[in-house]
């Protein structure tokens, strides 16, 4: 199984002074996935949008990339710098050669025009732009300057398709090596030109030698090699001063989130939000709590279908409250484990509550989440007064070109499997099952789960999940009582606060340890586990230690520090209880809970 916590594209506002490459390694850090990629670069000194894609939508980077794309520029007429913008070296200035004899030298253009700086000055923007200015003003003294209507009419006449050269610093490659890579270096290598397609230019405002204007262009169009070109056909020479980039296909500068704001959405615990989806999708919403067996037979039929059309399977998970059977990473775990590309998780809130079912559907499913089909149970709702329900979808699949597929309800006879009360002495039958539910079929639902999963009865609880309830996180550090004084070393995982959880007891596990990179198993192993407070061995007040399930594993599972570790809970053995001192929990661990659980695990109960 790969797993990625995060799947899709976020709309990152790239911030002036960072690579494109140094805003995917910081969302690397902030998400803590491995995967990502951006779907067209951003030079530094520019801004603005920078779509980038995390997890499985890496595959849809290209397409992104080739995307029409929308920039304003803003250009300096007259200066003509190494790099094609205002950051690199001035070459000439107004068509005359601007040179620097060393780094301590005024700098003095041919003609003699007095500019009085030293190169450090002359070789940074703003000596760029101060140095321009003063030349400008003399050029259109004598009357030598483009006036503003040759200009527009010279960046106008950009309208089109043209061959452009790419420019030496840039990323480009030849013979395998990145063309700036070679200009940095003083080597002189061939560059090729690139058809692009300049599909629109409007001017937004013009102070000579300043002039911005914003373009919609084609993929792989170097705005700054654009400037440079209107600046040889004025027979001037210019740089692009500044850039934004405002839009990448749907991508649109109003929408997109600073680095910053990812950091903050993510402690929020709402980042799923953030994310949008290219390529076309075969969706499900609704609550999913615990994705249960009913959930999976609607999941595989989502399956079925994306995989007839060609589609990607989505989710769209409702969040109501923090109480939840499964957390938000186990959740997306399973779903993984179902074939789904995608799970959004979304908050249930005002805004989510008060949107029109028209606007869900299009604003969100369709427009964010790019729907083709949908797959929901015939009792789905969503959007305000729970308009969005089954007829509301088929009115209109036509009009927004989407498929719908509605499914029954799943019932399930939660038969006994054992004789329950004859299985564990001492023990009446009501602590552990709930007879009055065996023999009849019963409507699979949420409620149904946590009911059964607070009572305890696992085995009911496994055939409703169709699999084991799990609790999973990263292997925390104990006190190491279970090592030291009872020859038993546990796992311990802190359990999340949100957690709709069985009684605190001793369980029959299995152990999943997982590699916290790749997101796949690597050990399984069986064993006995304490969900609750250790109330024998944390006197002074357990509840303050917090909530911990501390499992030992039956045999050698190596070092398991800071790994992620999966437990399934299998099946329950007895209560928590505080023992008088080690000794007799040491007795009632060896002598009778590792003997049940054993019993369990070779199919002699349960």
């Amino acid at each position: 199984m790969s797993f990625y916590r995060y799947n899709g594209f976020l709309n990152i506002y790239k911030e002036s002074g960072w690579t494109s490459m140094d805003v995917c390694a910081k969302l690397k850090g902030i998400l803590g996935v491995r995967r990502i990629g951006h779907a067209g670069t951003l030079d530094p000194m520019a801004e603005g949008v920078l779509p980038v894609a995390v997890g499985r939508a890496t595959k849809d980077v290209d397409k992104v990339g080739h995307e029409v794309k929308v920039y304003k520029a803003g250009m300096l007429l007259g200066a003509v710098t190494d790099t094609e913008d205002i950051t690199g070296k001035l070459l000439s200035i107004f068509g005359r050669e601007f040179r620097v004899t060393d780094e301590n030298s005024e700098s003095v253009p041919d003609d003699g025009y007095a500019f009085y700086s030293n190169a450090d000055f002359a070789n940074s923007s703003s000596g760029v732009k101060a140095i321009t200015e003063q030349a400008y003003a003399i050029e259109k003294n004598d009357g030598k300057a483009p006036d503003e209507a040759t200009v527009k009419a010279a960046i106008l006449s950009f309208i089109r398709e043209y061959d452009q050269l790419t420019p030496k610093y840039s990323a480009r490659k030849v013979n395998g090596k990145k063309l700036y890579e070679y200009a940095r270096a003083g080597v002189e290598v061939e560059r090729k030109r690139k058809h692009v397609h300049i599909y629109d230019i409007s001017i937004e405002s013009m102070e000579l030698p300043h002039v911005v204007f914003t373009v919609k262009c084609s993929q792989g169009t170097y705005i700054r090699t654009l400037c440079h070109d209107i600046g040889e056909m004025l027979q001037c020479g210019a740089c692009m001063e500044s850039l934004v980039r405002e839009q990448v296909g749907r991508f649109k500068i109003e929408d997109s989130i600073r680095l910053s704001d990812v950091e903050a959405i993510r402690d929020k615990g709402s980042l799923d939000a953030a994310f949008t989806i290219e390529a076309p999708t075969a969706i499900s919403i609704g609550k999913f709590d615990g994705t249960h067996v009913g959930h999976q037979t609607l999941l595989k039929d989502l399956k079925r279908l994306a995989d007839k059309k060609g589609l990607r399977t989505c989710v769209i998970i409702f969040k109501f409250g923090k109480e939840t059977v499964l957390s938000d990473l186990d959740r997306k775990m399973k779903m993984a484990e179902l074939g789904i590309d995608y799970s959004i998780e979304l908050e249930f809130t005002d805004e989510i509550k008060n949107t029109t079912a028209e606007d869900f559907l299009k604003n969100i499913l369709i427009d964010k989440y790019n729907m083709k089909a949908i797959v929901a149970g015939d009792d789905v709702s969503f959007g305000k007064g729970r308009a969005g329900n089954a007829e509301f979808l088929k009115a209109h699949a036509e009009e927004y070109g989407y498929e719908v597929k509605l499914i029954e309800k799943v019932t399930i006879d939660l038969k006994q499997t054992a004789d329950d009360a004859g299985c564990m002495e001492g023990k009446e039958p009501s602590e552990r099952t709930s007879s009055n539910l065996e023999g009849k079929a019963t409507i699979i639902s949420s409620t149904l789960l946590r009911a059964e999963l607070l009572k305890g009865d696992m085995l009911h609880v496994t055939r409703l999940l169709g699999a084991p309830y799990a609790i999973s996180g990263v292997v925390i550090h104990g006190k190491h009582i279970g090592t030291d004084k009872l020859a038993m070393p546990t796992l311990n995982i802190a359990v999340p606060e949100e957690l709709i959880l069985p009684p605190n007891g001793v369980y029959a596990v299995r152990v999943n340890i997982y590699d916290d990179k790749k997101g796949s198993s690597i050990r399984t192993r069986t064993g006995i586990a304490n969900l609750g407070y250790a109330p024998t061995v944390n006197e002074d007040g357990a509840e303050k230690t917090g909530l911990r399930l501390e499992t030992h594993v039956f045999g050698d599972i190596g070092d398991c520090y800071g790994k992620f570790a999966r437990i399934e809970l299998c099946y329950f053995i007895r209560h928590e209880r505080k023992f008088d001192d080690l000794s007799e929990l040491k007795r009632q661990v060896t002598e009778h809970d590792i003997p049940e659980t054993e019993k369990f695990f070779a199919g002699l109960i349960g």
